[in-house]
């Protein structure tokens, strides 16, 4: 099996130039954080190393074993993720000991383990918060990476609105499979006619996207061409079963949006009392809806 391993820490450190994210506040991130990424570099080639004579590799147990070490990295080297590590939940939350640890001794009895309550309880919760890291890193690799294939804004709204436009604009020829910008941008041909509906429907879809991604701290406004990643071309869709909802279901997620968005905007107020009112406030009101 060939293993592609970066020839230094510079061409590592490059490979970010593969995810759709700001360049500019990745060079500020690793500018403040050079010893983390120079660790990260050493576990990788550490890993590769290890990896590259074994036969039979498994690509699952491959990519577990390398988002484990990441994620035992990020533990030890980021002090606010301490709290993550195996041995931390009961530091958190002691009282959980006294209320489940007859269940979980009945439990591990059972099943002829002699691990103590209190390993297996934090390694429970490492397991759990490891397994939500795992879950969100492959979620955004495959939103982020250049390697997978994207939409642009007038495809996805050719191919979803309800106006269904490829009854009467057809297209000339299926480009979406060319991954080539100045290929696509040279295939301006790509429908029969310029329609203004179309346009006026691509124009409002491109705002609701903004607004409604724009909430997200990890949001990054991608280029037109790869407007939309074709892992989110289903999601994206839904905004136009929304729109067809019956009045009163529309009317509580438009309450639903509101309130979402009031916390998103309270969280980045400075943290003082009044605002923490407030949060509490927006918490609430919305559990209660």
């Amino acid at each position: 099996m060939t293993i592609n391993k970066p020839q230094d820490f510079n061409e590592f450190i490059n490979r970010a130039k593969n995810f759709h994210v700001s360049h500019t506040i990745f060079e500020e991130f690793l500018s403040d954080n050079v010893t983390f990424f120079k660790e990260l570099y050493e576990i990788t080639n550490t890993f590769l190393s290890d990896i590259e004579d074994v036969d039979d590799l498994c690509r699952h147990e491959m990519l577990d074993e390398a988002l484990q070490n990441v994620h035992n990295l990020v533990i030890s080297c980021k002090s606010a993720f301490s709290i993550f590590d195996d041995n931390s939940f009961l530091k958190l939350c002691p009282d959980y000991l006294d209320e489940y640890q007859d269940e979980i001794a009945e439990y591990l009895d059972s099943n002829d383990s002699d691990m103590d309550v209190r390993k297996s309880i934090n390694l429970k919760f490492y397991c759990d918060v490891y397994d939500a890291c795992f879950f969100t890193s492959i979620c955004n690799f495959l939103l982020s990476s250049t390697r997978c294939k994207s939409m642009t804004l007038r495809e996805f709204v050719y191919a979803h609105s309800p106006s269904k436009y490829s009854d009467s604009i057809p297209l000339k020829r299926d480009f979406s499979n060319i991954r080539d910008v100045d290929k696509r941008l040279a295939k301006m041909e790509l429908y029969d006619e310029l329609n203004p509906e179309l346009e006026k429907e691509v124009d409002a879809f491109k705002k609701w996207k903004s607004r409604h991604l724009s909430n997200y701290d990890n949001y990054f406004a991608r280029t037109e061409w790869s407007a939309i990643p074709y892992v989110l071309e289903h999601e994206m869709s839904t905004v136009y079963y929304l729109a067809g909802l019956p009045e009163n279901l529309a009317a509580e997620y438009k309450n639903i949006t509101n309130l979402y968005n009031l916390l998103h905007r309270e969280r980045n107020e400075p943290n003082d009392a009044e605002n923490q009112s407030k949060l509490g406030k927006a918490s609430t009101k919305l559990k209660n809806e």
